[in-house]
């Protein structure tokens, strides 16, 4: 299935994440097919579309690629270890959850992935860890709104294929117009190699 035929798929579901999540294993070559869109990317326009959908002090960095209102997004994840560790020693980096479900697979590295039970409610959670597990390439995550979860110990490289419901909860942090292009351009960069390096590993994704 190449990009295309996977977005058309998407487009025509009333449930995008969870067919993108019964779907990603049959994408093939896409590594390269998103390599060649993040490089002919207009750089200005992809970065105002990167700073509305970024939250700041956050990792990994988001580069847009579809956007249904109301329906989905695809965007790619990349991370930087260096950075996910200066913000791990801060403070930023704890379990979380989204303001959408998402469904999402590995294309490169790989990262820690743990889950966890709420005894509390949305706003208040009271956590107990449920699973933990190491996502490596063409692993998959799926994700619903309420599911409380935490990456770590992404490994060099790592990128990421996600597909993102519609928003069902306001999101007070969205938005981070101090994102720069010098940030931005070093992040697609780093983008760039991850997904070069998915081709050359010669897997089906």
């Amino acid at each position: 299935m190449t990009l295309r035929e996977f977005i058309e798929l998407l487009d025509d579901s009333a449930d995008p994440v969870q067919v993108a999540s019964a779907t990603f294993g049959d994408l093939a070559g896409v590594a390269n097919e998103l390599g060649e869109l993040v490089d002919a990317a207009d750089m200005a326009r992809q970065l105002g579309r990167a700073q509305a959908i970024r939250v700041p002090d956050v990792e990994p960095m988001v580069w847009p690629l579809v956007s249904r209102p109301g329906h989905y997004d695809i965007v790619l994840n990349a991370y930087d270890p260096d950075r996910f560790e200066r913000l791990r020693a801060d403070g930023y980096i704890t379990p979380h959850r989204h303001h959408f479900s998402f469904a999402s697979t590995v294309l490169n590295g790989g990262l820690a992935h743990f889950l966890f039970d709420n005894d509390g409610g949305l706003d208040d959670p009271s956590l107990r860890p449920r699973s933990q597990e190491f996502v490596g390439r063409a692993g998959q995550l799926l994700l619903d709104p309420a599911d409380y979860h935490c990456v770590l110990a992404p490994r060099r490289l790592t990128a990421t294929l996600m597909v993102r419901g519609a928003r069902v909860h306001a999101n007070p942090f969205l938005g981070d117009g101090s994102y720069c292009m010098t940030q931005f351009a070093a992040d697609r960069a780093m983008l760039l190699d991850a997904l070069a390096t998915a081709r050359s590993a010669g897997t089906r994704l």
